[in-house]
């Protein structure tokens, strides 16, 4: 947990209010969350690799449902403390839909190469269940219809 921004100390269940309006009225269609540890939700995990966060709080306590984007995987506090796999087996188990490479910080031309050949080799290995990426399918396929209809009403008005 010292790997990551710690926000323990600080943080307040009261910092969850505008999430639960905003969801109430589904109207955040997405969301990224950070790589913070909060020892209150998980001592275990940063917040993008947290069950307890991802599927826990935001789908089950904050009633969300649209697609969960990663912070960037590749950002300098999660590789000198995660391998690639770590970090696509948990992103992906907690929920996660998309996983964010911003591939600035050390450029992999491989890096989508890479994490596929991961995810596959998961699947493969029973670490992670289909039925997980197809929900994250459904997801992403539910948002990109959503802002093709929103396209398609601003052109025609």
């Amino acid at each position: 947990t010292d790997s990551t921004d710690n926000i323990t100390s600080s943080w307040s269940e009261d910092f969850l209010t505008p999430y639960k309006n905003l969801f109430e009225q589904r109207t955040i269609r997405a969301i990224q969350v950070s790589h913070a540890t909060n020892a209150h939700i998980d001592s275990s995990w940063p917040g993008t690799f947290s069950h307890s966060t991802v599927s826990g709080l935001l789908r089950d306590s904050l009633g969300f449902e649209g697609v969960v984007f990663s912070d960037d995987l590749q950002k300098p506090i999660i590789t000198s403390n995660y391998d690639l796999e770590t970090s696509i087996l948990q992103s992906i188990n907690a929920g996660v839909d998309v996983l964010v490479f911003g591939n600035n910080f050390k450029y992999d031309e491989d890096i989508a190469k890479k994490a596929i050949a991961i995810i596959q080799k998961l699947l493969k290995e029973g670490k992670i269940k289909p039925e997980t990426i197809e929900a994250a399918l459904s997801r992403i396929d539910q948002l990109k219809q959503d802002v093709i209809a929103e396209l398609c009403t601003c052109l025609t008005t």
